[in-house]
């Protein structure tokens, strides 16, 4: 892992790493709760006084609704729903299944890189972004290869629109040119094809 580049994307989630992991993070600036596992290291919270704290717990000031640690850990803008646009021979289901993110789990502990990458390993697929949309909503942007009448696509479409899904634009790396882009027109949906096969010089 990058740790000064996972720092920069999550600068006030405290670090919890194994006692022999903690020089890594001594040219990583921020103030940022750092708690070592294992034996006692200069400067962090040991993992293991956690058990010899007392059972009862009296806050010294009332809990801030924008705390953050309140918001890493508790589900109280946790992910409910996974929005995927740009789908069509690919399905919601093959999106939502390779995301592997548990209804519940908190939007800040979710690795928006990682679900990128799992998303992207799905054939047809030719890449994704990934964004946190609070309160609770984790939105999948998938551009997909191909596109040849555009029936998936719009059986797709049919399906996020069932769920009270909007779909605001499908965008796809090549149109064969065979009719994708004129069902997907009338259906309503924007569409952008990144080329089209006409577009193309073959030999």
């Amino acid at each position: 892992m990058d740790v000064a580049r996972h720092r920069r994307r999550y600068p006030s989630t405290p670090a919890v790493v194994g006692s022999a992991d903690t020089a890594k993070f001594a040219e990583v600036p921020g103030d940022y709760t750092r708690i070592a596992v294992g034996a006692p290291v200069s400067g962090w919270l040991s993992y293991a006084s956690a058990y010899s704290a007392a059972v009862d717990f009296t806050p010294d000031a009332p809990t801030r609704a924008d705390e953050t640690l309140l918001l890493y850990f508790t589900s109280i803008m946790a992910a409910r729903s996974i929005v995927v646009v740009g789908l069509g021979a690919v399905t919601q289901d093959e999106v939502t299944a390779a995301a592997a993110v548990a209804p519940g789990t908190p939007l800040l502990q979710v690795d928006t890189d990682a679900v990128a990458e799992r998303v992207a390993a799905i054939r047809r697929v030719a890449s994704v972004r990934v964004q946190r949309q609070y309160p609770s909503t984790l939105r999948v942007t998938v551009i997909e290869d191909v596109v040849t009448t555009g029936g998936d696509s719009l059986r797709t479409v049919e399906v996020l629109r069932n769920a009270q899904l909007e779909v605001i634009h499908l965008v796809v790396v090549l149109d064969r040119d065979e009719g994708g882009a004129e069902n997907i027109g009338q259906a309503g949906v924007p569409y952008s094809p990144l080329f089209r096969v006409s577009d193309l010089t073959l030999d």
